[in-house]
Parts: structure tokens; C-alpha cells; sequence
């Protein structure tokens, strides 16, 4: 009876390190990163307003290297390939493989903010919300299991 009276309620940040040795958090992110060409498909911009972009100061420079994506949203080949690699993090962690499936997460996590985070906060000026949506996932990803990865002990 005492055990029961002793015990201490875990904080919210333990009960979501603990749940980092699960594969729930990533599988989470993985279902709403495949599901984005159905929930909220990648829409085209306008040619003006990319060309507009590109040559605001008016360098050479601009023009060849365009900085302006054509779309606004995941496309499907970057969906499959992010919602791929966070199936196959989560399936080493399922696998019993808690340090290199977190490790591997928490790249791939990077990878994505790298690729799709500017472009998620641009989103919002057309109207688009679930791009950065699925970038806050990653960025939960990137801390849950980047701390799991960093601070195991690697026995």
C-alpha cells in the first residue's frame, strides 16, 4: 500500500521520452506525410509569380538558379520518399533496434525540416496549412528521438 502512496506522477517530458522507444510518434508522422497528397495536394503557383520571384534584384544569378519552388505542398515523390524512410525508422524501432532506428529518425527528421521547412512557412501565404503542420511533427521527431539518439548510452 505504501508503493502506491510513494509513487510520483511522471512529468509529461518523461512520458514522452518513454514513448520514444516505441515506434507510435513516427508512425504517426509517417501516416500524415503519406497522406498528404490526398489531404492537402501539392498546387501549382502561378508562372508570373515565379517568374516575378526570381528576378526581384534582377541578377543573372536568380534566373539560373531558381530559389522559388513551382509548388506549394509536398509533391508525391517527396511524400513517398519521407513517409518511406519514417515506415522504415519506425520499423527498426518495432524491430527492437531502439538506437539506430531512433538515430536514423531523427536524420531523416533533419532532412525534412532541411527540404520542406522554409517552403511549409510559405505556405501560409496560399492559404496552406498542413505543410507546416508536418513540419512541427518533425521538429517534435527531431527532439524526441534526437535526444534518445544523443544521450543513450549505447551499451
Amino acid at each position: 500500500m505504501t508503493d502506491i502512496q510513494d509513487a510520483q506522477p511522471k512529468s509529461v517530458l518523461t512520458r514522452l521520452y518513454d514513448l520514444t522507444a516505441t515506434p507510435y510518434v513516427s508512425l504517426v508522422h509517417s501516416a500524415c506525410i503519406l497522406a498528404s497528397p490526398i489531404v492537402s495536394p501539392a498546387i501549382k503557383i502561378a508562372e508570373r509569380e515565379v517568374a516575378a520571384a526570381n528576378t526581384v534584384g534582377g541578377g543573372v544569378t536568380r534566373r539560373l538558379f531558381k530559389s522559388k519552388p513551382a509548388t506549394v505542398g509536398l509533391t508525391r515523390a517527396n511524400a513517398l520518399l519521407f513517409g518511406a524512410s519514417e515506415l522504415l525508422g519506425s520499423w527498426m524501432i518495432y524491430d527492437n533496434d531502439v538506437e539506430d532506428g531512433s538515430g536514423f529518425l531523427m536524420a531523416w527528421s533533419t532532412l525534412f525540416l532541411i527540404v520542406n521547412g522554409k517552403p511549409s512557412i510559405t505556405a501560409l501565404k496560399h492559404a496552406r496549412v498542413w505543410p507546416l503542420c508536418l513540419s512541427s511533427l518533425a521538429c517534435v521527431n527531431l527532439g524526441l528521438y534526437g535526444k534518445r539518439y544523443i544521450t543513450n548510452a549505447f551499451e
